[in-house]
């Protein structure tokens, strides 16, 4: 190559290289000069952090994963995946699936039985061949596998019908349309539900058996189960197949002709909503055993005791199918037995009694029998936080197998029935890690699991694998694989955040605590500081309030409010501090926090928000006088309380979908907090808002979803007719076609540009 070709050939060189370089650090120039985030960025679809993958299971030897996932770059519908469990690229192998799906459970073949428009069809996942099963006949649900694999069942029109998954043959077991289809463990019968009752039909000879006889009740079609549900509708086979447990329910309150209207059609039409208010009686329980040996079908009825109303929390047969236990809940909700009844003779006995002065609840109840049947291992908040104990059946010997100032939120048993994997918040009240425990008890170890939130762990069929989702702060979920035999760290198996959210340079929260005036119990929060922030100038704050009541909010996790995480990134690129807490009654802090809402509802919650403002006073950098709050459901109401008991702190509040009137509200969850209607109405007024309307001072803006079956439109407009007739000065907005939960994207742009115009009007 001659001298003046290559001079040539190095400016080009250089130039390529210059170029090269320059585009390399192009995001990192991009993010020092972001664009604000818009509402539409925010709220429409997709969504600009994607959509997260869920119903991932292990194929039956353990070395692929599936799992259903939209690819919000490039499709439109959900498709069906798999990926290998040790890693690697992800496989889309159904591209549009509607509905479930299920491994065939046959450890040398690769195959996948979904439903799609009420047909049946297995997908070969070694030779990418698909095939219908289920002929002409069409699957009214998810068909179930037989005990041995081979065989599925299914609802139709006309009957429930069984089928061959390797020949195709199809049997028509029944002229009933049952539903709530089991097979037996042994595979010759399978149980269902018809007009309210229990029926079983043999699979080869295709004798039916109605094993009760129960009235045809009427179903409320309502929403608010336990309360609507009438017949029976859960049961459950013992290991052997010898026996059935069933519940009954009969409602115990009177039919409510309660609906929501639609107002977006030609005429006005309405549909039935839940019926269960504070003054509701929950259903008559009634348990009872059939043993269908020698094909004689005798029934027991179990005696539970005097009590009739009580919430039932599951059946539990022993391995052994020689007794089984019953979890009952009292209706006030303060006592919860654990109950094991022989089976052969039907004798109950009470293995355990929890009492709580408050109610019985935390983060979850889980129960398991041991191997050997004679314990029950399962989790209690006695002794202040959600932990695991272990009860003998014989002896009613109570042994505590875990403890500490945390809590268990999530437990599920080894396939070897020896072990347990449990997730708590050892580490920090704000993350989740695994641990696994023997059912002996003794130490338990802790897995390698990455720092932040992990969640909803499963087996592999062996054992060997746990898979489960992994998320961080501004990190949205994707799926882990941890070897539990080998000490390698987890392995990402999933990449579902679109690259349009990683460039963007997400607010971090900073965690911080202070301290209740009232008893001083540390309160946990977060805030959000602008990307220049000066400690020497002073901002305005949103404070944003969390719902549920009994949610946590302050945790290390893509959080289940991330339209609010969004929109809160976009205050502060506004020039806002957002500050957001975990008030008490939150989750994640032990019985106490959660309880202390007890009869005291707007009460020392909002002392919790209040202590927070005065929390933000000693930073310095924020502007007191222009202190806003917003927040929906129960959030929506605690800003009510705020705006009304605290008039002077707030310059303005939005409330979204809220409680204000806690007699409007569904039973289960108000009776526990407030007691019974109309015993309690002093207490009932005492934590509703609408009682203090009279002192609002500030601006609000009130705003519902005219079909909201949770937390009735109702609600919102008692308040609006209240405060006009106060004279109130305020704002209403209505959305006719939502509910509860916003679905609608334009919907959600106008009620958070209200939300967001009200901060900039007011605190601006």
């Amino acid at each position: 190559m001659g001298r003046a070709k290559m001079k040539t050939y190095k400016r080009v060189l250089t130039a390529i290289l210059i170029l090269t370089f320059f585009f390399s650090i192009k995001p990192l120039y991009l993010l020092s000069q972001q664009p604000d985030l818009t509402l539409e960025q925010i709220f429409e679809d997709p969504k600009i952090e994607g959509s997260r993958p869920y119903s991932a299971t292990f194929s039956p030897d353990g070395k692929m994963i599936a799992y259903l996932w939209k690819d919000s770059e490039r499709d439109t519908t959900t498709a069906l995946w798999s990926v290998f469990t040790t890693g690697g690229k992800s496989e889309k192998i159904i591209p549009n699936i509607k509905g479930g799906y299920r491994w065939l459970p046959y450890p040398d073949e690769k195959k996948i039985m979904f439903r799609e428009k009420r047909d049946v069809y297995v997908l070969d996942l070694t030779t990418g061949e698909k095939e219908k099963i289920n002929g002409n006949i069409k699957a009214n649900s998810f068909p179930i596998f037989s005990p041995c694999g081979k065989f599925i069942a299914f609802p139709s029109k006309d009957g429930i019908w069984k089928v061959e998954i390797k020949t195709k043959k199809a049997t028509q077991l029944t002229l009933q349309r049952g539903m709530f289809l089991q097979w037996s463990p042994d595979g010759n019968k399978i149980a269902y539900i018809y007009n309210s009752n229990l029926w079983v039909v043999y699979t080869k000879s295709r004798k039916n058996v109605k094993l009760t006889n129960e009235p045809e009740l009427k179903e409320r079609r309502a929403r608010g189960w336990p309360f609507s549900m009438s017949g029976i509708r859960q049961y459950y086979w013992s290991p052997d197949g010898n026996y059935i447990l069933f519940v009954k329910r009969k409602p115990d309150t009177p039919e409510r002709d309660i609906f929501v209207a639609n107002y977006l059609t030609k005429y006005v039409t309405k549909r039935p909503a839940r019926n269960s208010f504070p003054d509701s009686r929950c259903s008559i329980i009634t348990v009872g055993l059939i043993s269908l040996k020698k094909n004689k079908n005798k029934l027991k009825w179990i005696d539970l005791g005097e009590e009739k109303h009580f919430y039932f929390r599951g059946g539990y047969w022993a391995p052994d199918s020689k007794k089984f236990a019953i979890v009952k809940v009292s209706e006030d909700q303060h006592n919860r037995h654990i109950i094991v009844v022989n089976a052969k003779t039907g004798e109950p006995s009470i293995v355990d009694h929890e009492y709580d002065k408050a109610w019985i609840g935390g983060p979850g109840f889980y129960l398991f029998w041991t191997k050997d049947s004679n314990n029950l291992i399962f989790t209690s908040e006695r002794n202040g936080y959600n932990h695991l104990f272990k009860v003998n059946v014989n002896t009613s010997i109570l042994k505590q197998m875990t403890e500490g100032n945390w809590e268990i939120n999530y437990v599920i048993m080894h396939p070897d029935s020896q072990r347990l994997l449990y997730s708590s918040t050892k580490v920090s009240p704000a993350e989740r890690h695994f641990y696994i425990i023997s059912t002996d008890g003794g130490w338990a170890k802790k897995l390698q699991t990455e720092k932040g939130y992990n969640k909803r762990a499963i087996f592999s069929k062996d054992g060997r694998y746990i898979l489960y989702l992994h998320t961080d702060l501004a990190t949205p979920d994707d799926y882990f694989v941890l070897d539990l035999e080998s000490n390698s760290k987890p392995v990402q198996i999933t990449y579902t955040v679109p690259q349009r959210f990683k460039i963007i340079d997400w607010t971090i929260p900073e965690f911080v605590t202070f301290k209740s005036s009232k008893d001083n119990e540390t309160i946990y929060a977060r805030i959000y500081k602008p990307e220049n922030f000066n400690k020497d100038k002073k901002y305005p704050c949103v404070i944003f309030v969390h719902g549920a009541g009994y949610l946590q909010n302050i945790i290390r996790s893509w959080t289940p409010y991330s339209e609010n995480f969004k929109f809160h990134h976009r205050l502060v690129q506004k020039g806002y501090i957002v500050f957001d807490i975990d008030y008490r009654g939150s989750a994640g802090y032990g019985r106490k926090f959660r309880t202390d809402v007890y009869l005291d509802m707007g009460g020392i919650d909002l002392e919790d928000e209040l202590d927070g403002v005065k929390y933000l006073e000693t930073l310095g950098y924020i502007d007191m006088k222009k202190i806003g709050i917003y927040g929906g459901s129960y959030g929506g109401f605690m800003t009510l309380m705020a705006l009304f008991k605290a008039p002077d702190t707030f310059a303005c509040g939005a409330a979204l979908r809220s409680v204000t009137d806690w007699a409007n509200y569904n039973a289960p969850y108000t009776q526990a907090r407030l007691g019974f209607l109309p015993e309690n109405k002093k207490i009932y007024e005492k934590c509703s808002p609408i009682y203090y309307a009279e002192n609002l001072k500030k601006p609000l803006l009130l705003m519902h979803g005219l079909v909201d079956d949770n937390v009735f439109c109702q609600d919102s407009f008692q308040l609006a007719e209240k405060l006009i007739k106060l004279g109130k000065d305020f704002e209403l907005m209505i959305y006719p076609s939502q509910r509860h939960g916003f679905t609608d994207p334009k919907s959600w742009i106008d009620e958070y540009g209200r939300i967001e115009k009200l901060f900039d009007r007011y605190l601006k």
